[in-house]
């Protein structure tokens, strides 16, 4: 019963909010109102027990973190490789799509490799220098999008290569 006449209380104080133009402070009651609406507590001091406990569950590390941590430790790890030899091999795996993705996904997720590494792995892979405010997605980036162009145009070129006469 207290539950209800707090919330008719809530209603009566949002209606005379609005009326005086207080949108903000009447669209702040109105959600309190909404959090008593069809509550399942009998009292006001159960409902403020409750609030706690979803607050305090709230607060707790979620299942899927902690499943994600457990992942990243049970996963092999892969040694670390210096930004030359990261070049070098997609140098290597430049035609081969799949090795060179699988590469670029491992570079993606080596953080030994910083900023200054990364655009090191791109000056080498693609021969210029990037600009010094580009960071390590924007290398990678640019490293997969040469090799998305150079692979487009050796496709091109292979069908045109088939649809000579001589």
């Amino acid at each position: 019963m207290a539950l209800t006449e707090t919330r008719s209380a809530l209603l009566s104080l949002e209606r005379a909010l609005r009326n005086a133009e207080g949108k903000k402070g009447a669209d702040d009651i109105a959600k309190l109102a909404q959090l008593l609406e069809g509550c399942g507590q009998t009292s006001v001091s159960e409902f403020v027990s409750d609030a706690r406990a979803w607050l305090e569950e709230t607060r707790k590390p979620k299942p899927t973190r902690e499943r994600a941590a457990q992942k990243k430790s049970a996963a092999p790890a892969t040694p670390a490789l210096r930004a030359d030899e990261y070049a070098a091999l997609l140098k290597e795996a430049f035609k081969d799509n799949v090795r060179f993705d699988l590469l670029v996904e491992r570079l993606r997720g080596d953080k030994k490799i910083k900023k200054a590494d990364m655009r090191e792995v791109a000056r080498t892979f693609l021969g210029y220098e990037l600009a010094k405010k580009k960071g390590r997605e924007d290398a990678l980036t640019e490293i997969v999008e040469r090799q998305r162009i150079e692979a487009r145009q050796q496709a091109r070129g292979s069908v045109l290569d088939r649809l000579k006469p001589w």
